[in-house]
């Protein structure tokens, strides 16, 4: 699934714009991504990990990943915007068990 940055995200607000975009940019460092503008997302060894995840927690910890707000993440996963922190939270759990593994 791929939303365009700058998309209105159904509430009438910009995607990866404002106090959302600042603030997962530094969730973008935890899930293993570089945090740049210049190389969004996980760095490849993440990414690899990543898609080992269910599908519900790796898509959460991309689109975090890609810099977009919890409501895109709730609308993408069928879950209330309000369950997304604790979601993604989650997913880093069985992330770091996975590296944990390897």
């Amino acid at each position: 699934m791929s939303i365009p940055e700058g998309s209105a995200d159904g509430n009438g607000s910009q995607l990866g714009t404002g106090r959302d975009r600042r603030r997962d940019s530094e969730d973008v460092r935890s899930a293993g991504g570089s945090g740049t503008a210049a190389s969004p997302g996980p760095v490849p060894d993440e990414a690899a990990l990543i898609a080992e995840l269910p599908d519900a927690s790796a898509v959460a910890l991309r689109l975090r990943a890609a810099g977009h707000p919890d409501t895109t993440i709730a609308v993408a996963l069928g879950i209330p915007v309000q369950a997304v922190p604790v979601t993604v939270g989650i997913a880093r759990a069985k992330l770091d068990a996975l590296r944990r593994e390897g």
